[in-house]
């Protein structure tokens, strides 16, 4: 994995559930791809659970990218959930930005 670049992993197991892990950095400069990862993960499954591992760096554009994720999700009757190990900064910045309004935030990824 290139310093800068992010790693995105499906798993599919069934039409209804679908996994989607992150890796990396989830930031500005990988926006553009992450968003359509997500949005091909959440149109191939009712239920979408993100996970993140190995998390190097997180900024504001990954945080509004998920939130419009869970908009979307909503609108269309779909869930969004999000999984991640526990590491301090990542976690201090997802929490700090009000996520756990819009997620199920789970510490044991």
């Amino acid at each position: 994995m290139k310093k800068e670049a992010f790693v995105a992993r499906p798993s599919y197991s069934g039409s209804a559930e679908a996994q989607l892990f992150l890796e990396g950095q989830l930031v500005i400069r990988n926006a553009s791809l992450l968003k359509q990862e997500l949005l091909t993960a959440l149109s191939n499954s009712q239920n979408l659970e993100l996970i993140l591992k190995n998390i190097t760096k997180v900024d504001m554009a990954f945080i509004q990218l998920i939130i419009a994720l869970q908009k979307t999700a909503a609108k269309d009757n779909k869930s969004v959930s999000l999984k991640m190990k526990p590491s301090g900064f990542v976690s201090s910045v997802l929490r700090n930005n009000g996520l756990e309004k819009y997620f199920a935030i789970k510490n044991d990824a």
